[in-house]
């Protein structure tokens, strides 16, 4: 058996490892009333190639046929879960990274959610300005870190961690590590800012509407010189350096348009904070990602479809024949609750 890649001792015996946290993407994968594993109900759309899907063991085949409506669909069944694996972390590692999310659950997430703190500051463009305990700033960063760890061990997206980033992560992670939770606390308190070398924006998208659009999309991707996880309502960016702040090409789906950066940077020596988005410009970022990720999208499919159509007729498909194509492949990527859009990497 392979050696865990975090700490690269032990045996990498845990299974069904999540590489985002599950409470974060729950609302987002699992069919609607469902907050348990193995309900998960997850279309993969690559850049590259026809929509998949993913099913947990846990939902019923009538379900699953009313979600795909008809047999020829059932060919796209993935039988893997796209965001979990199996081998990669020993046991001990995977508790110590449940530790991590279940205080950062518990002490920052839920907060937001339930909107449990005094008062919020606001920003110059009307988003809430979350700041942070010195403890669970440090929390928010592990998690964070944590999260580009997983993602880039199993290359989610093609996109992996260059080897300092990753290496730093990993020995910081392996830092606070410990059995009994009490004793991560501990642990995580000696932490020194300083110990944080590449910096974060952390994002919570507020929903205080019944709109709940944009709540089921998981994205992770990266520019030259930062990385982007979005999770459901959380989005979290990493950057290789303090200078690249200002100097990178952030405009992920508008993003630095509703973001101003100063106020977020939660690096050594500045500020530590979480910008709550309004829901306004909350729909505005949702708009924005959707209307990319569907031209993105739509293009590839024409794309295939030209291929197989030239490889299967030795011809192009007719203005009718791709519409008709591009109709029934946006209606299977854009079932509300259950879409999930996975794989989209490219450089901004």
């Amino acid at each position: 058996m392979v050696k865990c890649y975090l700490c690269k001792i032990n045996d990498a015996d845990a299974t069904n490892s999540h590489i985002i946290t599950f409470a974060l993407i729950k609302e987002a994968i699992n069919l609607t009333g469902y907050k348990e594993r193995d309900y998960e109900v997850t279309f993969i759309i690559p850049n590259s190639n026809i929509p998949k899907l993913y099913a947990g063991h846990s939902v019923i085949p009538e379900k699953l046929e009313k979600i795909l409506e008809n047999n020829a669909t059932k060919k796209i069944i993935e039988k893997y879960n796209p965001l979990s694996r199996d081998h990669i972390f020993c046991i001990s590692c995977e508790k110590a990274i449940g530790k991590i999310e279940s205080l950062f659950i518990d002490k920052v997430y839920n907060k937001l959610i339930k909107q449990s703190f005094d008062k919020v500051l606001k920003d110059s463009r009307e988003n809430g300005i979350f700041e942070l305990s010195e403890f669970n700033s440090k929390l928010t960063k592990l998690l964070a870190y944590s999260l580009f760890f997983r993602t880039s061990l199993i290359k989610l997206s093609n996109v992996t961690l260059k080897f300092e980033i990753h290496e730093n992560i990993r020995t910081l992670m392996l830092s606070i590590f410990d059995k009994d939770q009490k004793t991560i606390e501990i642990n995580i308190n000696k932490l020194k800012q300083e110990n944080f070398i590449f910096p974060l924006i952390v994002i919570y998208l507020d929903t205080d509407s019944k709109d709940e659009t944009g709540q089921n999309i998981v994205i992770q991707n990266k520019s030259e010189t930062l990385y982007f996880i979005w999770a459901n309502r959380m989005i979290f960016q990493l950057f290789q350096k303090e200078s690249h702040i200002q100097s990178s090409l952030q405009n992920f789906y508008g993003l630095n348009q509703i973001v101003p950066d100063k106020d977020y940077n939660t690096s050594a020596n500045r500020g530590n904070s979480i910008c709550i988005l309004s829901n306004d410009n909350r729909a505005k970022l949702v708009k924005s990602a959707l209307s990319f990720l569907v031209e993105e999208n739509m293009q590839n499919a024409k794309m295939l479809l030209k291929k197989a159509f030239n490889k299967l007729f030795r011809r192009n498909p007719t203005f009718k024949e791709t519409n008709a194509f591009l109709y029934n492949y946006s209606r299977l990527c854009c079932m509300n609750k259950i879409v999930i859009i996975i794989n989209l990497s490219f450089f901004i």
